[in-house]
């Protein structure tokens, strides 16, 4: 990815079991560092521990300075000293507790004690933090601040689109995918005050996996030369490639397709699912392997063959007109409808159709496909947690778009069904205005073979799906950026530009690393 900025690798925490220091300027290996989590909290916190969160909502109820601001100040910082020493004595009971058991109840006697001083403890740190959070609350309550199951009620003041989160992630999608793995790991400590805190645990930390490098000079990862520096897979810049992929052979697979004297001819539509909407992977399978001529097996749902094709998502036809595998740099094996080539024997793209698959659907290496027709059963596993066979009819219930994490949870899926749903619509909708403008010599410019007259059934014109494609994608890619940058990203920062300017060619419209 490009960069604006020269990257500064920090130092992050000591390894808690060796006490080693640990660092991101680390080519490989575990990183400690406990930060992002903590940011995380100080950003969701609206309880009365957070500060800042009190100040925003007094903000917000425009009371900003003045006696009764100070008032409440005082109130609540009470309440959040009391509300800490709540939670020390409670960790206090449960060590003690846990002392008291591991003890036994024979010779536990200075162990039952420190329960019993530890449980009067937190009786009066209850009773202490019951009383400031009352009092908090009704000096909030006259500032015009309402706590609802002990959080601050922060009002939205930020017109958006009622979809903003989602939308904020299909757009986030249509930017950056980072590959990742191979290269260590970093955990992040949970604090004692965290939520997921939970004393005596040994899992109170969170797992994240470190981007995969590029090899250095000697062309081979994981050696002393590597370059830290992560592969972008997403096209980035704002193009809809959620919807249209970021690779020409994946779009290949989204297109539809009718057979037209025996070869694959696009309608210009892409593949719908018997209900509308984006297809499922049963629906691409069945498709690349009547129309195309290519078998996909469910382990390619992790890699997206090579194909022959142009620069928009076209495929270059075989000498009978089929797609073509790319299976080395220099051969070409056309697809065969009665005697389907199988996509596992073409190099890879570096791409993937699904990225995120429900757990027991996700096929592994060796594993087989259950023998039952259920969806969504379970599936036995062996000692240490491995599975023999996956649910391959949950998997081919998810969704192909153009981006792998398009099943991450309904509410993105649903705006990935309004794009795909769009596009479609916009095809219909340019043979619909052509048919109705009447004028044969512009029609003939969006048709296969020419007419001389309108046809009383429009059904049988043979349409140029290629050009009724990317006439739809162009409009539909534009509906998009606007929504981005007027609805949406200016909301995050009011400082980027409507979309009313002109385009300009000496910036480089893809996003940074920063």
């Amino acid at each position: 990815m490009p960069r604006q900025t020269t990257p500064v690798w920090n130092t992050a925490e000591a390894n808690p079991y060796t006490g080693q220091q640990t660092s991101y300027a680390s080519l490989s290996g575990s990183v400690y560092d406990s930060q992002p989590r903590i940011i995380s909290n100080l950003i969701a916190d609206q309880s009365l521990k957070n500060q800042v969160a009190v100040i925003s909502a007094l903000t917000a109820a425009g009371v900003t300075s003045g006696p009764l601001y100070n008032s409440v100040m005082a109130a609540t910082d009470t309440a959040r000293t009391a509300i800490i020493a709540f939670e020390q004595a409670a960790n206090t009971l449960s060590v003690a507790q846990t002392a008291f058991v591991a003890a036994g109840s024979l010779s536990a006697s200075s162990e039952a004690a420190a329960v019993t001083e530890a449980q009067s403890l937190l009786n009066n740190a209850t009773a202490m933090r019951d009383g400031a959070i009352a009092n908090a609350t009704e000096k909030l309550a006259l500032a015009g601040v309402e706590m609802q199951s002990g959080n601050l009620l922060i009002p939205n003041l930020m017109t958006d689109l009622g979809s903003t989160a989602p939308l904020g992630q299909f757009f986030d999608h249509g930017l950056t995918m980072i590959n990742k793995g191979g290269n260590g790991t970093v955990f992040i400590p949970l604090q004692p005050d965290d939520p997921l805190y939970v004393p005596g645990s040994p899992t109170n930390f969170m797992v994240l996996t470190r981007s995969t490098n590029l090899p250095g000079a000697d062309g081979i990862l994981g050696t002393a030369d590597d370059v830290r520096e992560a592969t972008n897979v997403t096209t980035p810049w704002i193009d809809l490639n959620q919807t249209y992929a970021s690779n020409e052979s994946h779009q290949v697979f989204l297109r539809e397709y009718k057979m037209v004297d025996g070869k694959p001819v696009a309608t210009g539509w892409l593949l719908e699912g018997p209900n509308g909407g984006p297809p499922s992977w049963a629906d691409i399978k069945l498709q690349a392997k009547n129309m195309l001529g290519i078998e996909l097996s469910d382990m390619d749902v992790h890699r997206v063959p090579l194909l022959a094709t142009d620069l928009y998502g076209n495929f270059i036809p075989g000498a009978n007109g089929f797609a073509q595998l790319v299976t080395d740099a220099t051969t070409l094996v056309e697809g065969d409808p009665a005697a389907p080539v199988l996509a596992s024997t073409a190099m890879a793209t570096g791409h993937v159709f699904l990225a995120d698959i429900a757990h027991n659907a996700d096929p592994k290496a060796g594993q087989t496909a259950d023998a039952d027709t259920d969806i969504g059963n379970a599936i036995p596993m062996d000692a240490r947690g491995n599975r023999a066979t996956y649910d391959n009819e949950l998997l081919d219930k998810h969704y192909i778009v153009g981006d792998g994490r398009g099943n991450e949870n309904i509410a993105l899926t649903a705006i990935h069904h309004v794009f795909h749903s769009e596009h479609n619509g916009r095809v219909d909708q340019i043979k619909a205005e052509l048919i109705a403008n009447g004028d044969v010599d512009m029609l003939n410019e969006w048709l296969d073979v020419a007419i001389t007259a309108i046809p009383a059934d429009t059904a049988t014109l043979d349409w140029n799906g290629e050009r009724l494609f990317q006439a739809a994608r162009f409009t539909t890619e534009q509906v998009y950026q606007h929504l981005v940058f007027e609805e949406f990203v200016r909301l995050v920062s009011p400082n980027i530009d409507p979309f009313v300017f002109s385009n300009t060619v000496d910036i480089d419209p893809a996003i940074t690393a920063e």
